[in-house]
């Protein structure tokens, strides 16, 4: 009947939004590990936020109670590498790479299912990659391709 099928596919759009507020918290939860949050930092967490289409409103509550959101690593490689693409930004939005981001940034590349030996390559790509105004799609290629060597 109509209202089954209804059922479904409302289950997959909650689904979707989970998998969505689940890539923002991870997000928040890296600009947050220095302790503070800058606006630079919440622009960019926004500028994800919209590319995901998630409303302000959702962003203002994630801020508030990050903790009500669960991470969960996206199934696709694709997305994945997307997500640890977004980290880096976020990380260098204030320009200064801390220590304890970069370990975050390593233990991410490790919890989103890729192996920790090319942590240091993949996230330096990124870096330089973003430093020298690469198209994200570019460097997402050649990530991959170091992580399929």
């Amino acid at each position: 009947s109509d209202t089954t099928m209804g059922r479904f596919l409302h289950f997959f759009d909650t689904l979707e939004e989970k998998r969505r507020l689940s890539h923002i918290k991870g997000l928040m939860a890296l600009a947050a590990a220095d302790g503070h949050i800058d606006d630079c930092e919440t622009d960019i967490v926004a500028e994800v936020a919209e590319r995901l289409h998630i409303t302000d409103d959702e962003v203002k509550r994630i801020f508030k109670h990050p903790e009500s959101i669960k991470f969960e690593a996206p199934e696709s490689e694709d997305e994945r590498l997307l997500l640890l693409y977004d980290y880096v930004v976020v990380m260098l939005a204030d320009k200064v790479i801390e220590q304890h981001e970069l370990s975050f940034c390593y233990n991410t590349v490790e919890k989103l299912g890729f192996k920790r030996e090319f942590a240091h390559e993949i996230i330096s790509k990124i870096v330089s990659d973003r430093d020298h105004k690469v198209p994200m799609d570019t460097t997402l290629q050649e990530v991959a391709e170091i992580l399929h060597r």
